[in-house]
């Protein structure tokens, strides 16, 4: 993501943060970062979707493939994320 500053961090983080409670609220019915379902950080490297299990959806590559469209839309044309063929968990 290049040399971003703290400032810049946080609000990105806040934007995408937002960008997901929207996005993702179709889908997962009353799960959202208001009611601590998941969360998301954003790093150098890129961004975490951080999911807080036990988790009220599923988690598999079709939820996988709606947070990528929808951070992908919502960080065009400032970031472009590259797409990663399935789901990747990792520890935290």
């Amino acid at each position: 993501m290049g040399i971003l500053t703290q400032t810049q961090i946080r609000i990105l983080n806040q934007y995408l943060l937002q960008s997901l409670n929207m996005g993702l609220s179709s889908i997962i019915q009353g799960e959202t970062s208001y009611t601590n379902s998941f969360d998301c950080q954003v790093r150098d490297e890129g961004f975490y979707f951080i999911p807080r299990l036990p988790a009220g959806y599923i988690i598999d590559n079709n939820f996988y493939q709606k947070i990528f469209l929808i951070a992908n839309t919502a960080l065009y044309p400032d970031f472009t994320l590259l797409k990663q063929n399935c789901t990747y968990f990792c520890t935290y």
